[in-house]
């Protein structure tokens, strides 16, 4: 097989590897699992790279195990240096952008509190409550 770049196109490297179309959703679908469960459980973990080689050799085991399930062949350590920075990036990238959209939502909401139009006033004004007794009604003792 020849050597996969970084910058392989997906359709690339799956007819590189012989997957099928559902080999390929399989595989693409394991991997950003495994992509989630380091950056959400692995302290210190948030590229590729920040995996050591015993952490890349289980999620290499991991994998090909799932794999297996759905009687798919194995995939190689290269093919999983081609996928699993990208995977990683685009969960960073999603978390970011969301990360963004909840900080400026609790912005705005923050805001609207603050706003005293946006109060709504709990008390009227009833003149017969206001009114002292004088008889002149105007409140005026």
């Amino acid at each position: 097989m020849p050597a996969i770049k970084a910058r392989e196109k997906s359709e690339d490297v799956r007819n590189l590897i012989g997957f099928s179309d559902y080999q390929w959703r399989q595989f693409m679908k394991f991997t950003k699992d495994e992509a989630e469960r380091l950056i959400r459980n692995e302290e210190g973990v948030s590229t590729w790279i920040d995996v050591d080689d015993i952490g890349k050799d289980k999620v290499l085991n991991y994998v090909n195990k799932e794999l297996d399930k759905k009687k798919i062949p194995h995939i190689t350590l290269e093919v999983l240096r081609w996928r699993m920075p990208k995977a990683m990036g685009e969960l960073r990238k999603l978390n970011a952008t969301s990360s963004r959209a909840e900080s400026s939502q609790q912005q705005s909401q923050l805001q609207a509190s603050d706003d005293p139009a946006t109060h709504k006033r709990t008390e009227y004004y009833d003149p017969a409550r206001e009114d002292t007794g004088s008889g002149d009604g105007l409140g005026t003792s």
